[in-house]
This record gives structure tokens, sequence and C-alpha cells, in this order.
């Protein structure tokens, strides 16, 4: 076995010495030997996926967080996007930069949403800012649904199916794609 030189060639070999092998593998270790191969097909989609993932889902965040920020009334939150701007428009060296980026993204998003959520369910808070509470609360975890179905391909087990309403071969398509 030589693969091919770079981390995801490396990967794709590996993957195929490994389901080359499981006909003669015997017995459970033939089921750990289709997990491993499961794992490394998993990690080489995210390889070449998760860079981009991130930085979108970093950048629509940082929007939703400059939007929520004066409703709670968190001046501060303007100068802390500001510096998760600058952090991601300066680009991450490392995919370990990137996630912690991301991290520090959606911990001040978590914060923000809390409080929004307060302003929502407040009786002393007056209905349009209820309303205005709860349509920015709708549109962000919108947002973060279609982050989750955005990586549902590549993260699940099984393979996925698509809601009612949804083309499930469109959804299964779109996972053989990632591949």
């Amino acid at each position: 076995m030589s693969p091919a030189p770079g981390g995801l060639a490396t990967l794709a070999t590996v993957r195929q010495f490994l389901t080359d092998l499981v006909p003669e593998v015997s017995g459970e270790r033939a089921g750990e030997v289709r997990a491993a191969v499961k794992l490394l097909e998993t990690a080489e989609i995210e390889l070449n996926v998760r860079h981009n993932s991130l930085t979108t889902e970093t950048d629509d965040l940082i929007g939703y967080c400059r939007e929520i920020g004066p409703l709670v009334g968190r001046r501060e939150t303007a100068a802390t996007c500001e510096q998760l701007a600058q952090r991601l428009r300066a680009g991450a060296t490392s995919m370990t930069a990137l996630d912690e980026l991301w991290r520090d993204t959606r911990s001040l998003t978590t914060s923000l949403l809390t409080a929004l959520q307060r302003i929502e369910s407040d009786p002393a808070t007056s209905q349009a800012e209820q309303r205005a509470a709860a349509d920015l609360l709708e549109r962000v975890y919108g947002c973060l649904g279609a982050h989750a179905r955005s990586r549902l391909s590549w993260q699940s087990v099984f393979p996925v199916y698509a809601p009612a309403g949804v083309d499930s071969h469109a959804v299964n398509d779109h996972r053989k794609d990632l591949r």
C-alpha cells in the first residue's frame, strides 16, 4: 500500500485497503473494520468540507450577533463582533484556529440568544419588542437548523432521510456528491 501524496489521498488509500480487507476478516472483527472504514470516510469528507462550513457558519453567526446585541442592550457586542469578524477576515492559519473562532462565536451567540429569549418571554416587554425578538429568534434558529442539516450528510451514520415534502433522493444524492 503506497498512498499518493497528501492527507486526503492517504485517507482514501487506507480506507480502500481496509475495505478490500473486510472479506478476509471474520466475525466481529469484520464489523470493527467496517466501522473503521466509516470513520475514515467521515474524516475524509470532513476534511474536504469543514473549513468552508465553519467559515460560513461563523460569518452567519457574527451577523446575527450584531443584530441581537442592540436589541438586548449589550453595546459591547458590536466591538466583540468586529473582533470576531477581523479574525475571520484574517483567515485561520489552521483548522484548530478556525475551530476556536467558531467556538468563540457560538459562545457569544448562546449568550445573546439567552438574553433574547428573556425579552421575548418577559411580560414587561412591549408587544412590539416581543415580536421583534420572536422574529429574530425564528431566523436564528432556522439558520442553526440549516447549519446542522448541512453537516448531516457527512456526520450521520445512517443514510439521510428527508422530511415530508423534501425529495429524499436529492438529499441522498447530495450525500454522495460530498464523497
